[in-house]
Parts: C-alpha cells; sequence; structure tokens
C-alpha cells in the first residue's frame, strides 16, 4: 500500500492507524495511461504494466512526466519504477513483431498453418 498525505471523497483511501492509505492503483495508472495515450509514442497497456517503444530520450521523458503528474496531481509522495530496457541495432522491431514472431511460432507447433 502507498501512504498518501492525507484522506479525502475518492473510494479507493481509507484510513488504517491514523494514516490515509489506498488499495487501488487504477487511479493513478489511469492518468498516467492518458498520458501514455496522448504522447507520439507506440504504447501498449497490460496487466502488468505499460510497455513503451521509441526514441531513448523520449521514452525517459514520457517516465518523467508520468511521476511529475503522479506527485504534483495525484499527491504521491514516493513513487518506484521498474524499467526493463532493451536496444537493438542490427534490426528494427516493434513490440508487437515480437509477439508475432511467437504467435506463428505456436501456430507452427499446433499444425494448424
Amino acid at each position: 500500500m502507498v501512504q498518501i498525505p492525507s484522506c479525502n471523497s475518492r473510494s479507493n483511501y481509507r484510513s488504517i492507524q491514523n494514516k490515509c492509505v489506498f488499495d487501488s492503483l487504477s487511479d493513478e495508472i489511469t492518468a498516467i495511461s492518458k498520458l501514455a495515450e496522448d504522447s507520439p509514442l507506440s504504447t501498449t497497456l497490460h496487466s502488468a504494466g505499460t510497455t513503451i517503444a521509441g526514441p531513448w530520450n523520449e521514452v525517459m521523458d514520457l517516465i518523467g512526466q508520468m511521476h511529475e503528474l503522479l506527485h504534483n496531481k495525484h499527491d504521491v509522495l514516493r513513487i518506484q519504477s521498474d524499467i526493463r530496457v532493451g536496444t537493438r541495432v542490427d534490426k528494427s522491431q516493434t513490440p508487437a513483431d515480437k509477439i508475432d514472431v511467437v504467435k506463428r511460432k505456436l501456430k507452427a507447433l499446433s499444425g494448424t498453418d
């Protein structure tokens, strides 16, 4: 759970031992997902996070904007982002391309070409 400065009328906030905490991050995830969707970068929301594809500096800038949004507009005091970064210089490949390769291989294994 994440500690926040004060409880308000949002339903996912509750008081535990005189501290205001929330059980759900859906409001915060929605806010940063909107920021990602509005960016020129390719983004895909999934159950464990968001895939962001694009030039290094632009991706890092978007992640910074996400932190700033949560600190400044959602009163989140502490944020820890887990980031997995991959680069490739031998060819151009999108996240969707990687998934398509695996799907083709699964289809070949099942014999339903």
